[in-house]
């Protein structure tokens, strides 16, 4: 199977490069109705900056697992907090000096 066609969101795309850049962690919500790219978009921009760190929360999913799957992608490790607060809090506190998105 090919790649899938990808137009349409380069504003998307500048705007996640921006957030990259300010060069600390930032936290961006993608969202929109099924099927219209959002995956796609924030894969494109994780492949693209190779560095960059994304978490995908599909609906469905339970509070734990959420929190697990933040643990992995900031931390490296899924019981890295406690909670969802705590998670919260130090991302808003700068202390993540990894740039992610």
């Amino acid at each position: 199977m090919g790649e899938q066609r990808f137009f349409g969101r380069d504003k998307e795309m500048k705007d996640l490069q921006e957030c990259y850049e300010t060069g600390r962690f930032e936290l961006v919500r993608v969202s929109g109705a099924k099927g219209t790219g959002k995956r796609t978009l924030v894969r494109r921009f994780a492949k693209q900056y190779g560095n960059a760190v994304y978490w995908y929360s599909p609906a469905g999913l339970r509070a734990d697992e959420d929190l697990q799957a933040i643990g992995r992608c900031i931390e490296g490790k899924p019981d890295a907090f406690p909670d969802m607060e705590t998670a919260f809090r130090q991302i808003s506190s700068g202390t993540i000096k990894r740039p992610a998105i």
